[in-house]
C-alpha cells in the first residue's frame, strides 16, 4: 500500500508521509485560493504548489476519462472484428481477391529421375545391389493466375485458371 501511495505521490508531485502532516480542516482547501487569508502586501508562498496540484489532478482525471472512453469504444465497436471482416471480403478489388487472382508465391515442382544401370546383371543374379544414376532434377515453375473472373448473381464465381 505504501508503494501505491509513493507512485500516486510522484504523479501528483507530492511526497508520501506515514503521519498526516496536512491541514486537518477542509480537505478541498488545496485547490481553494483564499485571498482573505493573506494580509495586505504579503506574498503567498504556496500558491504555485496549489496550482500545480490542481492542474495535475485535473490532468490525471482527464486522462482517466479518455482511457475509459477508449475502452468503451473498443468494447462496443469491436474494431479488430470490423477490420478483419473488411480485409477478408472477397470482392472485386479486395485484398484477398487480388491474392487469389494472381498469387504472389512462386510454386516449384522438382522431379528427380533415376536410371537403373545394371538391370540385366541384377536380374540374372550376377550383382546383389542395384546401381542407379540420377537424372535431373528437373524443376518446373508453375505460374498460377485466374482470368475472366465473373461474379454471378447467385453468389458464385466463374473464372478460367491459367
Amino acid at each position: 500500500m505504501k508503494d501505491t501511495y509513493k507512485i500516486w505521490g510522484r504523479l501528483l508531485q507530492r511526497s508520501y508521509s506515514v503521519v498526516s502532516t496536512g491541514p486537518t480542516g477542509n480537505l478541498n482547501s488545496r485547490c481553494d485560493h483564499n485571498s482573505e487569508d493573506l494580509e495586505e502586501g504579503s506574498i503567498p508562498t504556496k500558491s504555485s504548489t496549489n496550482e500545480s496540484y490542481c492542474k495535475s489532478t485535473f490532468t490525471l482525471g482527464l486522462a482517466g476519462l479518455i482511457v475509459i472512453a477508449i475502452g468503451m469504444l473498443v468494447m462496443f465497436i469491436h474494431p479488430y472484428e470490423r477490420i478483419f471482416n473488411w480485409k477478408v471480403l472477397f470482392s472485386e478489388g479486395g485484398e484477398i481477391f487480388e491474392l487469389w487472382r494472381i498469387p504472389p508465391v512462386d510454386i516449384y515442382l522438382r522431379v528427380h529421375l533415376f536410371n537403373i544401370t545394371n538391370a540385366e546383371e541384377f536380374l540374372s543374379g550376377k550383382e546383389k545391389k542395384l546401381k542407379v544414376q540420377e537424372v535431373g532434377p528437373y524443376v518446373y515453375r508453375e505460374i498460377m493466375s485466374h482470368q475472366n473472373v465473373t461474379f454471378n448473381s447467385n453468389a458464385t464465381l466463374t473464372a478460367i485458371p491459367t
